[in-house]
């Protein structure tokens, strides 16, 4: 058997020997009455009837509005320095100024933010006209580019296609014209040196005949050699020259586009800079121009000025022009007095006689004769203790709406409140100084014609004057309104 299970146990047995020993109790009060009436005082009785009676919950709260703003600055820091503030208890409509801060810190901000702005639209004006230029210049240079690196192209098409083969063929057909002048002149000098030997040649004119010949074979030689040179030497020279004058231009386009490049990156990151940094300085003056409406504080509907109190300066007090308040800090309250409730609190015991709902009766201390009617419109969930009161004692938080509103009323002022808990109608009742308890029992003394009862009896309802008589009593039955002075509850059973 497990501990627990030892332990229900034992709190049962614990009931069933408490309930017990209380029923053998009065049943031995009962067969062992008090000594008889004539030594005894006489006591005050009552004759137990029925009767109708209500059952209220009786307390006392305060008056408080069912809607209250706090007023507070919206200003940043501790720049709101009150100068103009309503009067305290001012009743004002809607949109009435309550309070006014200095405007000055925050115009001047607003005017430097301005002429912030205004410059820093100039500079990012200048920079977008540059990064127009900078991207037409980049156009421009990469077109200037592009037509050199064609015109090399071209260069070297021309030296390939073109010029090349036909200086080619013209230094070629001069080596064929010289060599052909050359066996022509080296045939006839055969000719000249048969006729020598025949006797029929002028010396003189052999020795022409072997100059010419020598000046024909040099021009063959030059002819040879210019063609050999061109082909073997100029022609890839002009070539090589052309295909490095397009490398050139190639490179020369290719950095001409990295610097137009990079320079249009550095233009649009700095005008991108320069725009975030209006987006920066228009949400600045936006907020300062905020700022500035705050400074004028507005009822948001009609009611009643309350001015708070806060600590100010070193001291709790109400806030007065000259008072420079922080951000959020309190000013006012403004209760709207269109609608009012009445925050109040009930004992834990009376807690099963409230419920939302439940009508209650109000009356004002400033005025004595005025009652209103109002509801139960909340009940706190929470158990609360009083600390200024003695005891363990709990409370609950209540809240009462009234029914209808009266201009006479105001936040503050102390309510009595009853709530209607509930009404009984003809029912057994006794005076509720004629119950008694002991050990979770009730019971009264009933009186016979020479003996007093102590009496076991069940009850229901209950106010502060009577009790309702759910058993143990019938009506006509006669019980003392005190205990017989006889009877004490540590006395033991017999």
């Amino acid at each position: 058997m497990s501990m627990k299970k030892v332990l229900f146990g034992l709190v049962k047995w614990s009931f069933f020997v408490g309930g017990l020993a209380t029923w053998i109790y009065f049943l031995s009060l009962q067969e062992h009455p008090y000594p008889p009436k004539s030594n005894l005082p006489e006591m005050m009785t009552y004759e137990v009837k029925k009767r109708s009676f209500a059952v209220n919950v009786e307390t006392t709260g305060e008056l408080e509005a069912a809607q209250s703003t706090l007023i507070a600055s919206a200003v940043r820091g501790d720049l709101g320095k009150i100068i103009y503030l309503i009067a305290d208890g001012t009743s004002v409509p809607a949109n009435k100024l309550l309070v006014k801060l200095d405007a000055t810190p925050f115009e001047e901000t607003i005017e430097d933010l301005e002429q912030q702005v205004k410059e820093q639209e100039s500079k990012i004006l200048g920079l977008k006209h540059k990064l127009a230029w900078d991207i037409s210049a980049a156009e421009h240079d990469q077109k200037m580019a592009t037509l050199e690196e064609d015109t090399a192209h071209l260069e070297i098409k021309k030296i390939i296609e073109g010029d090349g083969p036909l200086e080619k063929a013209r230094l070629q057909g001069l080596v064929q014209k010289a060599a052909i002048k050359y066996e022509e002149m080296q045939g006839y000098a055969n000719d000249l040196e048969s006729l020598e030997q025949q006797g029929f040649l002028n010396p003189s004119e052999k020795r022409q005949a072997e100059k010419k010949l020598n000046e024909e074979k040099e021009a063959y030689e030059n002819a040879r050699m210019q063609y050999e040179s061109y082909v073997n030497h100029v022609l890839p020279m002009q070539i090589m020259k052309a295909e490095a004058a397009l490398k050139r231009a190639r490179s020369t386009a290719e950095e001409a586009a990295r610097s137009t490049a990079y320079n249009i990156q550095t233009t649009q990151f700095t005008l991108a800079q320069a725009e975030q940094q209006l987006t920066h300085l228009h949400e600045s003056l936006e907020n300062a121009r905020k700022e500035l409406k705050h400074t004028e504080i507005l009822s948001p509907y009609e009611g009643m000025v309350v001015h708070r109190e806060d600590f100010r300066q070193g001291q709790r007090r109400k806030p007065r022009v000259g008072d420079n308040v922080l951000k959020n800090q309190p000013i006012m309250d403004l209760p709207d007095l269109n609608s009012m409730l009445v925050k109040t609190r009930i004992r834990e015991i009376d807690l099963h006689k409230v419920s939302i709902g439940k009508q209650a009766t109000i009356s004002i201390d400033s005025y004595p004769n005025l009652f209103f009617s109002g509801k139960v419109h909340a009940i706190g969930v929470l158990a609360l203790t009083d600390i200024t009161k003695m005891g363990d004692e709990k409370y609950f938080d209540v809240t009462i709406a009234l029914d209808k509103n009266d201009s006479r009323l105001r936040p503050g002022m102390t309510a009595h409140v009853t709530i209607h808990s509930d009404q009984i109608d003809n029912a057994l009742t006794i005076p509720i100084y004629a119950l008694f308890e002991m050990e979770k029992q009730h019971y009264c003394y009933l009186s016979s014609e020479d003996e007093y009862l102590c009496h076991p009896i069940s009850v229901g309802k209950a106010n502060q004057q009577w009790v309702e008589i759910l058993d143990g009593l019938k009506e006509n039955d006669v019980i003392c309104l005190s205990e017989p002075p006889s009877y004490t509850k540590t006395e033991e059973p017999l």
